[in-house]
């Protein structure tokens, strides 16, 4: 699987941005260790990801736990892929 690398568009899209998405998905912990998750989201473009502000393709945004490196995709934390869809 080749995996590409996000590509910002232009500044000028309103939207969901990766610190809201981060917002939104706070505060959880992971369901197998029970340790806070960190408070950094990973992403990688993926056509099945979410909209996320200033990048023209969609993005897999997960939080790794540190404790037992879980990768927590948002949509596992509650966060919709639907979220950051917008038009125009």
């Amino acid at each position: 699987m080749t995996i590409e690398a996000p590509v910002r568009a232009s500044t000028n899209q309103r939207g969901v941005g990766l610190k809201e998405y981060l917002r939104l998905a706070g505060g959880k912990t992971c369901k197998f260790c029970n340790t806070p998750l960190r408070n950094k989201i990973d992403h990688y473009a993926h056509s099945d990801g979410w909209k996320v502000m200033y990048y023209t393709n969609r993005l897999w945004l997960s939080i790794k736990c540190p404790k037992c490196d879980y990768d927590w995709s948002l949509q596992k934390l509650g966060v919709p892929r639907s979220t950051g869809d917008w038009t125009g």
